[in-house]
């Protein structure tokens, strides 16, 4: 009625990619870390910048338009 199917091991097929997917996701995943973090990060001193250089907000937003 209900058969075992088995694993005997490899069935030779090699990787499309020559088995570097796992380096490209990790490589993915630190570019956008680093694209979308960054600014958050950076933004951070935006009510420091404001205040050191008494300037408005307008002034600042052109560094997160930047990034």
């Amino acid at each position: 009625m209900g058969g075992v199917a088995l694993d005997d091991g490899s069935s030779g097929v090699k990787a499309p990619d020559g088995g570097w997917g796992w380096a490209v996701l990790f490589g993915c995943f630190i570019i956008t870390g680093f694209s979308y973090a960054f600014p958050k990060a950076v933004s951070v001193f935006f009510k420091e910048l404001i205040r050191e250089f008494d300037v408005g907000y307008s002034d600042t937003a052109w560094i997160s338009s930047i990034l």
